[in-house]
């Protein structure tokens, strides 16, 4: 596209093709020997200060300002929480984050450029710390683990019922329904408690095979 630009000797208006940019050339009005200007690079969509957006973590550090197109990527890589703030360059008040993106996990929190901070580089995607599960009911790993030790110490009847609890809570735990810090002691339990019935079954046939000795 040509450069428009101005005389500076009579002030006329001149219009010259892009090509001639940094080239000499003569005012047709006045004779005046000029260089033609380079052409002004385009700014960018961003350029208007409305357009562009400030982040501040839930630690008080404030992050940009950057483009809306950017606030996004950070939303979408988890890096802007619900409880982050974020206001518009221009002007003084700021909002919760997920005001303006209910799609927010309200669980999420801290400062999720933490730890790329000491790099140099606090706009870098980091990872936020996992959000702490909530289960419906509670492990019974304690109960198990002490009827699984019981069977093998004094009552063996008690093998059966570790085993057969054992077995059920690990699939409610396998299906998140029950809390999975429970999976160790309810697994060990409910090995006494097969280890026992085991035993107890040899037990009843060592008997069997006795009475029938006696009888033959």
């Amino acid at each position: 596209m040509p450069i428009v630009t101005a005389c500076q000797g009579c002030g006329q208006k001149l219009s010259v093709p892009d090509e001639f940019a940094g080239r000499v050339a003569r005012c047709p009005q006045c004779k005046q020997v000029y260089t033609v200007p380079s052409p002004e690079p385009p700014q960018p969509e961003y350029a208007s200060t409305s357009e562009l957006w400030l982040m501040r973590s839930e630690d008080g550090k404030d992050y940009g300002p950057v483009a809306k197109t950017e606030l996004d990527r950070w939303v979408a890589e988890g890096r802007v929480t619900a409880a982050s703030q974020i206001r518009q360059q221009g002007s003084e008040q700021w909002q919760p984050a997920r005001v303006l993106y209910p799609r927010l996990n309200v669980a999420a929190g801290g400062n999720p450029f933490a730890d790329r901070q000491a790099a140099g580089n606090p706009y870098t995607a980091s990872t936020a710390p996992p959000t702490p599960n909530r289960f419906a009911q509670a492990h019974r790993g304690g109960i198990i683990l002490t009827l699984g030790i019981l069977s093998l110490l004094c009552c063996q009847l008690l093998g059966p019922v570790a085993w057969i609890m054992g077995q059920t809570d690990l699939k409610q735990i396998d299906a998140g329904i029950m809390d999975r810090e429970g999976r160790s002691l309810t697994q060990i339990g409910m090995i006494l408690g097969i280890v026992s019935t085991v035993l107890l079954v040899l037990w009843i046939g060592l008997q069997m095979l006795v009475v029938l000795a006696h009888l033959a």
